[in-house]
Protein backbone atom coordinates (compact mmCIF):
# COMPACT_ATOMS: atom_id res chain seq x y z
CA UNK A 1 0.00 0.00 0.00
CA UNK A 2 1.29 3.46 -0.78
CA UNK A 3 0.08 7.02 -0.65
CA UNK A 4 1.28 10.18 -2.33
CA UNK A 5 1.99 13.21 -0.14
CA UNK A 6 -0.68 15.86 -0.10
CA UNK A 7 2.08 18.46 -0.12
CA UNK A 8 3.00 19.27 -3.71
CA UNK A 9 6.50 20.26 -2.64
CA UNK A 10 7.12 16.85 -1.10
CA UNK A 11 7.04 14.06 -3.66
CA UNK A 12 8.08 11.29 -1.29
CA UNK A 13 5.85 8.22 -1.29
CA UNK A 14 4.99 6.32 1.86
CA UNK A 15 5.10 2.58 1.32
CA UNK A 16 3.56 0.29 3.94
CA UNK A 17 4.31 -3.42 4.22
CA UNK A 18 3.09 -5.72 1.49
CA UNK A 19 -0.53 -6.55 2.19
CA UNK A 20 -1.07 -3.37 4.17
CA UNK A 21 -2.41 -3.34 7.72
CA UNK A 22 -4.16 -6.24 9.41
CA UNK A 23 -7.48 -5.40 11.05
CA UNK A 24 -9.12 -8.10 13.15
CA UNK A 25 -12.69 -7.03 13.83
CA UNK A 26 -13.28 -10.01 16.14
CA UNK A 27 -10.44 -8.93 18.47
CA UNK A 28 -11.16 -7.42 21.89
CA UNK A 29 -8.57 -4.78 20.97
CA UNK A 30 -10.22 -1.72 19.35
CA UNK A 31 -9.27 -1.20 15.72
CA UNK A 32 -7.47 2.08 16.47
CA UNK A 33 -5.23 0.26 18.99
CA UNK A 34 -4.45 -2.42 16.39
CA UNK A 35 -3.48 0.22 13.83
CA UNK A 36 -1.41 2.22 16.33
CA UNK A 37 0.53 -0.93 17.29
CA UNK A 38 1.32 -1.67 13.65
CA UNK A 39 2.51 1.89 12.96
CA UNK A 40 4.55 1.77 16.19
CA UNK A 41 6.24 -1.41 14.93
CA UNK A 42 7.02 0.18 11.56
CA UNK A 43 8.69 3.11 13.31
CA UNK A 44 10.66 0.91 15.73
CA UNK A 45 12.02 -1.17 12.85
CA UNK A 46 12.69 1.92 10.68
CA UNK A 47 10.22 0.90 7.99
CA UNK A 48 8.96 4.43 8.70
CA UNK A 49 11.79 6.85 9.46
CA UNK A 50 11.75 10.29 11.14
CA UNK A 51 10.15 12.85 8.85
CA UNK A 52 8.23 10.26 6.84
CA UNK A 53 4.79 11.48 5.83
CA UNK A 54 1.85 9.26 6.73
CA UNK A 55 -1.16 8.93 4.45
CA UNK A 56 -4.08 11.29 5.12
CA UNK A 57 -6.61 9.67 7.45
CA UNK A 58 -9.38 9.92 4.87
CA UNK A 59 -7.34 8.06 2.25
CA UNK A 60 -6.16 5.31 4.59
CA UNK A 61 -9.62 4.90 6.17
CA UNK A 62 -11.13 4.27 2.74
CA UNK A 63 -8.46 1.70 1.90
CA UNK A 64 -8.94 -0.16 5.18
CA UNK A 65 -12.71 0.09 5.29
CA UNK A 66 -12.74 1.82 8.68
CA UNK A 67 -14.01 5.20 9.83
CA UNK A 68 -11.82 8.26 9.55
CA UNK A 69 -12.32 8.83 13.27
CA UNK A 70 -10.69 5.43 13.95
CA UNK A 71 -7.54 6.48 12.05
CA UNK A 72 -7.50 9.85 13.78
CA UNK A 73 -7.61 8.13 17.19
CA UNK A 74 -4.67 5.92 16.21
CA UNK A 75 -2.65 8.94 15.04
CA UNK A 76 -3.56 10.93 18.19
CA UNK A 77 -2.34 8.10 20.43
CA UNK A 78 1.03 8.02 18.66
CA UNK A 79 1.28 11.82 18.77
CA UNK A 80 0.81 11.64 22.55
CA UNK A 81 3.64 9.10 22.70
CA UNK A 82 5.93 11.41 20.73
CA UNK A 83 6.17 9.05 17.75
CA UNK A 84 4.18 11.22 15.35
CA UNK A 85 3.83 14.96 14.93
CA UNK A 86 1.66 17.30 12.92
CA UNK A 87 2.82 20.38 11.10
CA UNK A 88 0.46 23.09 9.93
CA UNK A 89 -0.70 22.08 6.46
CA UNK A 90 2.07 19.48 6.24
CA UNK A 91 0.17 16.40 7.35
CA UNK A 92 1.19 13.87 9.97
CA UNK A 93 4.80 12.70 10.04
CA UNK A 94 7.04 10.44 12.04
CA UNK A 95 8.49 12.68 14.75
CA UNK A 96 12.09 13.78 14.41
CA UNK A 97 12.89 12.34 17.82
CA UNK A 98 11.14 8.99 17.28
CA UNK A 99 13.44 6.18 18.34
CA UNK A 100 14.24 3.14 16.28
CA UNK A 101 15.99 -0.10 17.17
CA UNK A 102 16.74 -0.88 13.50
CA UNK A 103 20.41 0.00 13.81
CA UNK A 104 20.86 -2.62 16.55
CA UNK A 105 19.12 -5.53 14.80
CA UNK A 106 19.44 -7.26 11.43
CA UNK A 107 16.92 -8.68 8.99
CA UNK A 108 17.45 -12.16 10.40
CA UNK A 109 16.33 -11.11 13.88
CA UNK A 110 13.27 -9.34 12.49
CA UNK A 111 12.27 -12.44 10.55
CA UNK A 112 12.77 -14.56 13.66
CA UNK A 113 10.52 -12.23 15.67
CA UNK A 114 7.82 -12.38 13.02
CA UNK A 115 8.07 -16.19 12.92
CA UNK A 116 7.83 -16.48 16.71
CA UNK A 117 4.81 -14.15 16.84
CA UNK A 118 3.06 -16.09 14.08
CA UNK A 119 3.67 -19.41 15.85
CA UNK A 120 2.45 -17.94 19.15
CA UNK A 121 -0.75 -16.75 17.48
CA UNK A 122 -1.28 -20.18 15.91
CA UNK A 123 -0.80 -21.77 19.35
CA UNK A 124 -3.38 -19.40 20.83
CA UNK A 125 -1.01 -17.48 23.11
CA UNK A 126 -2.11 -14.01 24.19
CA UNK A 127 0.14 -10.95 23.88
CA UNK A 128 0.64 -11.00 27.65
CA UNK A 129 1.62 -14.69 27.65
CA UNK A 130 4.12 -14.28 24.82
CA UNK A 131 5.63 -11.11 26.32
CA UNK A 132 6.00 -12.79 29.71
CA UNK A 133 7.60 -15.87 28.13
CA UNK A 134 10.16 -13.83 26.18
CA UNK A 135 10.95 -11.53 29.12
CA UNK A 136 11.45 -14.49 31.48
CA UNK A 137 13.76 -16.26 29.06
CA UNK A 138 15.72 -13.08 28.38
CA UNK A 139 16.31 -12.54 32.10
CA UNK A 140 17.47 -16.13 32.66
CA UNK A 141 20.19 -15.69 30.04
CA UNK A 142 21.95 -13.14 32.24
CA UNK A 143 21.78 -10.06 30.03
CA UNK A 144 23.87 -8.09 32.53
CA UNK A 145 22.85 -5.39 35.03
CA UNK A 146 19.33 -4.11 34.49
CA UNK A 147 17.52 -1.03 35.66
CA UNK A 148 15.61 -1.60 38.91
CA UNK A 149 12.14 -0.10 39.07
CA UNK A 150 10.07 0.57 42.18
CA UNK A 151 6.29 0.90 41.86
CA UNK A 152 4.67 3.00 44.61
CA UNK A 153 1.00 2.43 45.42
CA UNK A 154 -1.27 2.78 48.44
CA UNK A 155 -3.23 -0.41 47.83
CA UNK A 156 -1.36 -3.75 48.27
CA UNK A 157 -3.44 -5.71 45.74
CA UNK A 158 -3.16 -2.93 43.14
CA UNK A 159 0.60 -2.73 43.77
CA UNK A 160 0.99 -6.47 43.25
CA UNK A 161 -1.06 -6.45 40.05
CA UNK A 162 0.69 -3.47 38.43
CA UNK A 163 4.12 -4.72 39.46
CA UNK A 164 3.44 -7.84 37.41
CA UNK A 165 2.12 -5.78 34.53
CA UNK A 166 5.25 -3.60 34.50
CA UNK A 167 7.54 -6.62 34.61
CA UNK A 168 5.83 -8.11 31.58
CA UNK A 169 5.71 -4.83 29.66
CA UNK A 170 9.25 -3.63 30.39
CA UNK A 171 11.23 -6.83 30.91
CA UNK A 172 13.09 -5.38 33.91
CA UNK A 173 13.13 -5.97 37.65
CA UNK A 174 10.16 -4.29 39.35
CA UNK A 175 9.38 -4.26 43.09
CA UNK A 176 6.32 -2.85 44.78
CA UNK A 177 6.49 -0.24 47.54
CA UNK A 178 3.76 1.18 49.74
CA UNK A 179 3.49 4.91 50.33
CA UNK A 180 4.17 4.28 54.02
CA UNK A 181 7.54 2.71 53.10
CA UNK A 182 8.67 6.17 51.98
CA UNK A 183 7.66 7.90 55.22
CA UNK A 184 9.96 6.11 57.65
CA UNK A 185 13.52 7.01 58.68
CA UNK A 186 14.94 4.22 56.51
CA UNK A 187 13.38 5.54 53.28
CA UNK A 188 16.66 6.95 51.94
CA UNK A 189 18.48 3.64 52.35
CA UNK A 190 15.56 1.73 50.82
CA UNK A 191 15.47 3.99 47.76
CA UNK A 192 19.15 3.37 47.04
CA UNK A 193 18.10 -0.01 45.65
CA UNK A 194 16.17 1.59 42.77
CA UNK A 195 17.04 3.44 39.58
CA UNK A 196 13.58 4.84 38.97
CA UNK A 197 10.36 5.13 40.97
CA UNK A 198 7.03 4.80 39.17
CA UNK A 199 3.66 5.88 40.51
CA UNK A 200 0.27 6.99 39.22
CA UNK A 201 -0.46 10.69 38.65
CA UNK A 202 -2.76 10.69 41.68
CA UNK A 203 0.22 10.00 43.99
CA UNK A 204 2.91 11.78 41.97
CA UNK A 205 3.14 15.04 43.96
CA UNK A 206 3.18 13.18 47.29
CA UNK A 207 5.79 10.66 46.15
CA UNK A 208 8.03 13.36 44.73
CA UNK A 209 7.81 15.27 48.04
CA UNK A 210 8.64 12.16 50.07
CA UNK A 211 11.65 11.40 47.87
CA UNK A 212 12.99 14.94 48.29
CA UNK A 213 12.67 14.54 52.05
CA UNK A 214 14.46 11.17 51.95
CA UNK A 215 17.72 12.64 50.66
CA UNK A 216 19.52 14.36 47.79
CA UNK A 217 20.42 11.26 45.75
CA UNK A 218 17.05 9.59 45.39
CA UNK A 219 15.99 8.05 42.06
CA UNK A 220 13.97 9.74 39.33
CA UNK A 221 10.18 9.69 39.68
CA UNK A 222 7.94 8.95 36.70
CA UNK A 223 4.15 9.31 36.72
CA UNK A 224 2.02 6.96 34.67
CA UNK A 225 -1.65 6.79 33.75
CA UNK A 226 -4.00 3.84 33.67
CA UNK A 227 -6.80 2.82 31.36
CA UNK A 228 -9.64 0.31 31.76
CA UNK A 229 -8.62 -3.23 30.88
CA UNK A 230 -9.88 -4.16 27.42
CA UNK A 231 -12.00 -6.96 28.89
CA UNK A 232 -13.86 -4.29 30.91
CA UNK A 233 -14.38 -2.12 27.83
CA UNK A 234 -15.55 -5.19 25.92
CA UNK A 235 -18.16 -6.05 28.60
CA UNK A 236 -19.39 -2.47 28.83
CA UNK A 237 -19.72 -2.21 25.05
CA UNK A 238 -22.17 -5.14 25.11
CA UNK A 239 -24.59 -3.38 27.45
CA UNK A 240 -27.79 -2.15 25.77
CA UNK A 241 -27.91 1.41 24.48
CA UNK A 242 -29.02 3.84 27.17
CA UNK A 243 -27.79 1.69 30.06
CA UNK A 244 -27.49 3.72 33.29
CA UNK A 245 -24.20 2.50 34.73
CA UNK A 246 -23.44 3.07 38.41
CA UNK A 247 -19.72 3.37 39.21
CA UNK A 248 -19.67 2.53 42.91
CA UNK A 249 -17.10 2.72 45.70
CA UNK A 250 -17.26 2.16 49.50
CA UNK A 251 -17.75 5.51 51.27
CA UNK A 252 -15.73 4.28 54.26
CA UNK A 253 -12.53 4.65 52.22
CA UNK A 254 -10.88 7.96 53.12
CA UNK A 255 -10.28 8.79 49.44
CA UNK A 256 -13.57 7.35 48.14
CA UNK A 257 -14.86 10.52 46.42
CA UNK A 258 -11.63 11.07 44.50
CA UNK A 259 -11.19 7.44 43.55
CA UNK A 260 -14.71 6.94 42.28
CA UNK A 261 -14.32 10.11 40.18
CA UNK A 262 -11.13 8.65 38.70
CA UNK A 263 -12.97 5.43 37.83
CA UNK A 264 -15.76 7.42 36.21
CA UNK A 265 -13.28 9.54 34.24
CA UNK A 266 -11.46 6.49 32.85
CA UNK A 267 -14.74 5.02 31.64
CA UNK A 268 -15.82 8.29 30.02
CA UNK A 269 -12.50 8.41 28.15
CA UNK A 270 -13.37 5.16 26.36
CA UNK A 271 -15.95 7.09 24.36
CA UNK A 272 -18.60 4.37 24.75
CA UNK A 273 -21.93 5.77 23.56
CA UNK A 274 -24.23 3.05 24.92
CA UNK A 275 -23.88 3.94 28.61
CA UNK A 276 -24.71 6.86 30.89
CA UNK A 277 -22.33 6.95 33.83
CA UNK A 278 -23.16 7.93 37.42
CA UNK A 279 -20.67 7.64 40.30
CA UNK A 280 -21.79 6.78 43.85
CA UNK A 281 -20.07 6.41 47.24
CA UNK A 282 -21.98 3.74 49.15
CA UNK A 283 -22.26 3.83 52.94
CA UNK A 284 -21.80 0.52 54.86
CA UNK A 285 -25.39 0.35 56.15
CA UNK A 286 -27.28 0.80 52.88
CA UNK A 287 -29.23 -1.87 51.03
CA UNK A 288 -30.49 -2.50 47.48
CA UNK A 289 -32.61 0.68 47.50
CA UNK A 290 -29.41 2.76 47.09
CA UNK A 291 -29.10 1.40 43.54
CA UNK A 292 -32.57 2.35 42.31
CA UNK A 293 -32.57 3.85 38.83
CA UNK A 294 -29.44 2.00 37.73
CA UNK A 295 -29.34 -0.72 35.05
CA UNK A 296 -25.82 -2.05 35.73
CA UNK A 297 -22.95 -1.59 38.16
CA UNK A 298 -19.19 -1.18 37.80
CA UNK A 299 -17.26 -2.41 40.86
CA UNK A 300 -13.56 -2.84 41.64
CA UNK A 301 -12.67 -6.51 41.98
CA UNK A 302 -11.37 -5.82 45.50
CA UNK A 303 -14.77 -4.47 46.55
CA UNK A 304 -16.97 -7.32 45.31
CA UNK A 305 -17.22 -8.87 48.79
CA UNK A 306 -18.20 -5.49 50.30
CA UNK A 307 -21.07 -5.01 47.83
CA UNK A 308 -22.13 -8.65 47.48
CA UNK A 309 -25.02 -8.50 49.97
CA UNK A 310 -25.92 -4.88 49.20
CA UNK A 311 -26.53 -5.09 45.44
CA UNK A 312 -29.98 -5.91 44.05
CA UNK A 313 -30.32 -9.48 42.77
CA UNK A 314 -30.22 -9.72 38.99
CA UNK A 315 -28.51 -6.37 38.41
CA UNK A 316 -25.62 -6.87 35.92
CA UNK A 317 -22.21 -6.25 37.52
CA UNK A 318 -18.96 -5.58 35.65
CA UNK A 319 -15.74 -6.01 37.62
CA UNK A 320 -13.48 -3.02 37.04
CA UNK A 321 -9.72 -3.29 36.70
CA UNK A 322 -7.15 -1.03 35.15
CA UNK A 323 -4.21 -1.73 32.92
CA UNK A 324 -1.20 0.34 31.97
CA UNK A 325 -1.82 3.10 29.47
CA UNK A 326 0.02 2.46 26.16
CA UNK A 327 1.55 5.93 26.11
CA UNK A 328 2.83 5.41 29.67
CA UNK A 329 4.48 2.12 28.74
CA UNK A 330 6.18 3.77 25.78
CA UNK A 331 7.40 6.66 27.93
CA UNK A 332 8.79 4.27 30.56
CA UNK A 333 10.65 2.31 27.90
CA UNK A 334 12.19 5.57 26.72
CA UNK A 335 13.21 6.56 30.25
CA UNK A 336 14.66 3.13 31.05
CA UNK A 337 16.44 2.98 27.71
CA UNK A 338 18.35 6.16 28.63
CA UNK A 339 19.31 4.90 32.08
CA UNK A 340 22.26 3.06 33.49
CA UNK A 341 21.74 1.01 36.65
CA UNK A 342 22.68 2.96 39.77
CA UNK A 343 26.21 2.46 40.97
CA UNK A 344 27.54 1.54 37.52
CA UNK A 345 29.98 4.34 36.80
CA UNK A 346 31.50 4.63 33.31
CA UNK A 347 34.83 2.92 33.02
CA UNK A 348 37.77 5.25 32.67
Amino acid sequence: MSARSANKNDEREIVFPRGGFDVDRSSIFPVYIQLAEQIRYLIATAALTPGALLPPTRYLAQNLGVSRNTLENAYKLLIQEGLLETRGGGGTRVAAGARTIRGRIDDGLLKSVEAVVERARTAGLSIEELTSLVASRYRTLGAGPTVKVGLVECNPSAAEYFTGELRRALGVEVRSLMLDDLRGPGAGELLEEFDVIVTVFYHFAEVRKLLREAGPSTPEVVAITMQPHLSVVNELSKLPKGTRLGVIYPAEDWHAAERVRRMEATILKTGLKNIKVQSLCIEPGVGPSAFEGLDALLVLSDHMSFFKDRMPAGLPVVEFRNTLDEASIHMLREVIGDMKPRGLAPKS
